[in-house]
Formats: structure tokens, sequence, C-alpha cells
């Protein structure tokens, strides 16, 4: 999709509208889907070729419409993506805003990365974005208990 001005307003709109009508009921979910969905498509497949603008992400923040609720879905969702599958291309832009838009910092709080995407970021980001938890190895090296046994262990 070529990204002007015309077709990221249009995009836009239309991503906030998928998010908002597909909470909704089964009318408005089928709307969703119907006249909307083409959004979520072109801004996905914009995600995987890494053409993503970063003025759309923008957009998408500062939707005059938009809350912290549909903010928290663009961070898992869009900028999620971008920093996890092309953190490369995209975490320089991402920490520039952040450093000077208090949205833009709340919104990436909301991310979640595996811990080599998250070592990868810029210090910056590493600041906002949560830092991933290490698992915790089982007490029992990872084994299961026999069925006869139940959820007990043998003494």
């Amino acid at each position: 999709m070529p990204w002007d001005a015309s077709s990221e307003t249009e995009v836009v709109a239309s991503y906030r509208l998928q998010f908002v009508l597909s909470r909704g009921d089964k009318a408005d979910r089928q709307a969703a889907d119907r006249d909307h969905w083409w959004a979520w498509e072109a801004i996905e497949a914009a995600i995987s070729d890494a053409t993503l603008p970063v003025g759309v992400l923008d957009a998408l923040l500062h939707d005059p419409d938009a809350d912290d609720e549909y903010r928290a879905y663009v961070a898992a969702g869009p900028i999620e993506e971008l920093l996890g599958k092309h953190g490369s291309a995209y975490a320089e832009p991402i920490q520039a805003r952040c450093g000077s838009d208090s949205v833009w910092a709340w919104t990436v709080g909301n991310v979640w990365l595996g811990r080599e995407e998250w070592l990868s970021l810029p210090t910056l980001l590493r600041g906002l974005v949560p830092e991933p938890v290490a698992a915790e190895k089982p007490q029992n090296g990872g084994r299961r208990p026999s069925k006869r046994q139940g959820k007990r262990p043998r003494r």
C-alpha cells in the first residue's frame, strides 16, 4: 500500500473503528469485519514488510478518539510486532518519540518482548518496555508425577 497523507488518515480512522466495533454486539462485529478489517490487514502487511511509517503509529496513538485501552491495543499489536521483528529499523525512531512524547512513553510501557528482543533495544526503550521475567525452574526438575501418584509427590 502506498502511504500518503490521504491513505494514512483513512487507515488510522478505520483501524480504530475496527477495534471499537469488534468489541460490540454481533451487528457491530460484523460491521467491523465487513467495513474496517482492510485497515488492520494494511497495517499488518506493512509491519510484515517493515514499510509502516512511524507517522502512522503516531497518528494511531494521537487519534482524537483514542483512549488508554486503544493505545494499549496498538502497543500490543503494531508497536510490539515492529520492535520484535524489525527492532533495528524501528527502535531508534520509537525511542526518539518516547523521549519527547508522554503518550508514546506510556504506550511503549504496554509492550511485551522476549528477553533477546528486549536486550537488543536502546537503553531508553529498555527503561520503558517491561523487562521480561525469567521463567522459574520447576522444583522437581520438570518431572510430572505418575498418574497413579496423583498430584501429591511421593515422600
